[in-house]
């Protein structure tokens, strides 16, 4: 009895041993051949990704068109900055602390000797006018517009909507200040779940990357928060709980989907 246990122990041994082997020699034979990877790859994927290539994405085709009827918190990081300027944190903090203009002011770095390392570059004037053009061909209502006390964030809602209506410094982003995250939540949390969302109108808020982050919300950690310069995310509000409903992580992947070509 005992052989037999030893014999088919021994049996599936070898066959585990078989399948590893074949497996490993596959997967060998693929990495050399990387253009039959590449093949085997596409085929997979195509049907999907060649699809999402052409229309954007179903969600975001969605989201796109919710967005149009109001209610909602658009999130918007500004438009491009001069990203080689290192320790940009240095200069953020000269323009929200280090001036007489309030809790809630700012230096107005754009008239200061560290304009270039805060403020937009040509470049993102021209994304920020060309998304508002944008926003108003297509007629997203805007209500509220706030605004971090940071240049780039303020010049991106002033060319995007020729305004923005309050800074609030707590949209500086994470790392400029000396804080804890339990507190840093806290005053996030209550600045979005006390602002004004008007009927019919979407509160826009202009900021940066970081301020948005994992954890702060209840399905944050569920959502892909990442947005390049010119992205948005896409809040609701209900009960003063706010939930991330969508994220565009390119201008363009909110707007080209309102663009159909027939």
């Amino acid at each position: 009895m005992s052989k037999m246990k030893v014999s088919k122990k021994y049996k599936s041994f070898l066959l585990y041993l078989i399948f590893f082997l074949v497996l490993f020699d596959l997967s060998l034979n693929l990495y050399k051949d990387k253009t039959l990877l590449k093949k085997i790859y596409s085929v997979v994927t195509l049907k999907g990704k060649d699809n999402i290539n052409f229309t954007g994405g179903k969600d975001n085709r969605e989201w796109a068109k919710k967005i149009l009827d109001g209610g909602y918190i658009i999130y918007i990081r500004h438009a491009e900055r001069d990203k080689s300027w290192l320790g940009t944190g240095i200069y953020d903090l000269l323009e929200t602390d280090v001036h007489d203009n309030g809790i809630n002011g700012t230096r107005y770095a754009e008239n200061d000797y560290f304009s270039k390392a805060v403020c937009l570059t040509s470049k993102g004037k021209i994304q920020a006018q060309a998304m508002g053009e944008f926003f108003q061909e297509v007629n997203v209502p805007v209500g509220t517009v706030i605004s971090s006390p940071s240049c780039r964030a303020r010049q991106t809602a002033e060319i995007m909507f020729g305004r923005y209506d309050r800074i609030d410094r707590d949209l500086i982003q994470s790392g400029v200040h000396y804080e804890t995250k339990e507190r840093r939540f806290l005053n996030l949390q209550k600045f979005f779940s006390s602002i004004p969302i008007q009927k019919n109108k979407n509160t826009v808020i202009t900021a940066h990357g970081n301020v948005i982050i994992d954890g702060l919300f209840e399905n944050s950690s569920l959502k892909n928060l990442k947005i390049d310069q010119g992205g948005m995310i896409i809040l609701s509000r209900e009960d003063k709980k706010v939930k991330i409903e969508h994220t565009f992580s390119m201008f363009n992947s909110f707007i080209r989907t309102l663009y159909e070509r027939k």
